[in-house]
């Protein structure tokens, strides 16, 4: 197992409900989780919740659902980002419908008695928003078009004529230029930090 991806790694084991891996696991993807609310909040829905809240009740979810998540071709972080992406637009659609305006407090204290004490203490906390706000500078840097990408492709998972239908695009065009904003955004981040969803 030492020869597997470090992503990998943390995933199977908070899969096993290692402690510890559940801690690095909620470290590593809440960055991305809040950048996604944000960007699926942004303009006229961020008055339904705050972006930090709305991701807390994806993890409050994904916690009691891990075991049951089967790996693809062999790997569970795509599964897992799949996932986690999913039920944080359905948490949306489900703020939308019921046209919430408060925030979600229930939510929001039932995923914080359920998260690991190594995610909840104020460094993880600090470094984890240091994480998210350069992962939004960064995203933000990039064109409308690129952001778009970047969220429908790396982080929700849609096909590429899915894309290619919502944007206007041909196929192949959205596959080039998915990479080619991948890359800006590697240029920007570093390989280590998009190594889960630009591959």
């Amino acid at each position: 197992m030492r020869d597997l991806p470090p992503t990998t790694r943390i995933v199977r084991g908070a899969r096993e409900g290692d402690p510890l891996a559940l801690g690095q696991m909620v470290e590593r993807f809440t960055p991305w989780l809040l950048v996604q609310a944000r960007y699926r909040l942004g303009g006229r829905l961020k008055h339904l919740c705050d972006p930090e809240d709305l991701v807390n009740d994806v993890w409050a979810v994904a916690f009691p659902r891990l075991r049951g998540l089967d790996a693809r071709d062999g790997r569970y972080t795509p599964v897992l980002v799949r996932f986690l992406s999913t039920t944080l637009l359905h948490r949306l659609e489900d703020l939308i419908d019921k046209h919430l305006i408060s925030r979600a407090e229930d939510a929001r204290r039932a995923s914080v008695e359920n998260l690991p004490a190594s995610a909840t203490d104020a460094l993880a906390s600090a470094q984890m928003r240091e994480h998210h706000e350069r992962l939004w500078r960064a995203l933000g840097s990039l064109s409308r078009r690129d952001r778009d990408l970047i969220v429908l492709r790396g982080l929700e998972g849609h096909a590429v004529n899915e894309i290619a239908t919502l944007l206007g695009m041909m196929p192949n065009t959205v596959t080039v230029a998915y990479a080619r904003a991948c890359e800006k955004l590697r240029a920007r981040l570093g390989p280590r930090l998009l190594e889960d969803f630009c591959d």
